[in-house]
């Protein structure tokens, strides 16, 4: 008996691991949760780390466009017209705030308005948002008049403006950040998401990264996507079993904080894609294993601090949902996607 016993427990050992996986899918599935990959239970079940991304994942699939105003925060309809130009042209991966804008043209007795402005402007020439630039630069004709808009982050919006749009143009001032972000950052403290809206006139009918500079600052969107309810209960859950939380996105910092908060994620640690290059090679491992909010990242940056946790010996998960969450997925130990993500997503999960 203890000889046969012997030979067969080598033989039998892979079905009796098939059978556990298959039963652990089984059970899964009970909970609507579908495993394309049974050996993904398996890193699944030691998953000691569980990195997430913000928007669609922690927070709701929908975003509503709550401000659109100048730069000392009064409503402006050219702000939103402008923004709505810019996001119906281009021609690069729509986002969440891109949708929110577009919605715009639903709102009662706006209808027409919106559908004289894409009559109005025909669009030229455009450079699609990247994670170096962080905005969208779209050049559209009215007449006989050019007009560059770009829209994307504030601090890299601002650095190409040389002037801003108030009862007039005129020139920035020497201390002009400090009012922009007077402004700004209460927003970003309240958990808004804030684009920088600016423009300028062009004389040629084709687009260039040397054109980019020299923008009047117009001024401002603020977006609300608040937190799922389902998210703070499934997080104290994951923390009861000891899997620790890392929240990696592209969102302003003071964003992700805000929502981490609400949520009762520890945001003491906290490093942004800048701070993140600057670091040496020594220093990296250490900060990011103790960093639980990564903010202002690139889809390459997300990659990278999974790696690093994966070599300080973490067996580590990927939660999300849009394409930029897509190489992190396919690097992570366990990648998942949400039901609302896009469909290349779930197929790369």
């Amino acid at each position: 008996a203890l000889s046969v016993a012997v030979g067969l427990t080598p033989e039998m050992l892979p079905m009796v691991i098939n059978a556990c996986l298959a039963k652990g899918s089984a059970v899964m599935g009970k909970k609507q949760t579908v495993v394309k990959n049974i050996n993904a239970m398996q890193g699944f079940g030691s998953m000691d780390i569980l990195c997430v991304d913000k928007t669609g994942t922690l927070t709701g699939d929908v975003i509503s466009l709550e401000y659109y105003m100048d730069i000392l925060g009064n409503e402006s309809e050219r702000v939103l017209d402008l923004a709505y130009l810019n996001s119906l042209y281009h021609t690069g991966v729509k986002n969440h705030l891109d949708h929110a804008i577009l919605k715009c043209q639903d709102m009662p007795g706006h209808g027409a308005h919106f559908q004289q402005l894409m009559n109005q402007y025909r669009k030229l020439d455009e450079l699609p948002f990247d994670y170096e630039r962080r905005f969208a630069s779209i050049l559209v004709q009215n007449g006989q008049e050019n007009l560059l808009i770009i829209k994307g982050s504030v601090d890299e919006v601002c650095r190409r403006c040389d002037y801003v749009e108030y009862k007039g143009v005129r020139r920035v001032k020497e201390n002009e950040d400090a009012s922009v972000h007077a402004i700004v950052d209460e927003m970003l403290e309240d958990g808004m998401k804030v684009l920088a809206v600016a423009y300028k006139p062009m004389q040629r009918d084709q687009l260039h990264r040397e054109d980019e500079h020299g923008f009047i600052l117009l001024g401002y969107l603020a977006f609300f996507d608040a937190p799922k309810r389902t998210a703070a209960a499934a997080i104290d859950k994951l923390q009861k079993l000891h899997v620790g939380i890392r929240v990696l996105t592209g969102d302003q910092k003071d964003v992700a904080v805000s929502i981490c908060r609400r949520l009762g994620i520890d945001t003491t640690e906290t490093l942004t894609g800048r701070e993140l290059e600057q670091l040496t090679d020594d220093e990296m491992p250490i900060r990011i294993e103790h960093a639980t909010v990564f903010a202002e990242l690139s889809p390459k940056q997300k990659v990278q601090i999974l790696q690093t946790l994966q070599a300080n010996g973490h067996t580590v998960g990927f939660l999300g949902d849009g394409m930029n969450d897509l190489p992190a997925i396919g690097e992570s130990d366990v990648g998942i996607s949400v039901d609302t993500a896009a469909e290349a997503v779930k197929e790369g999960a």
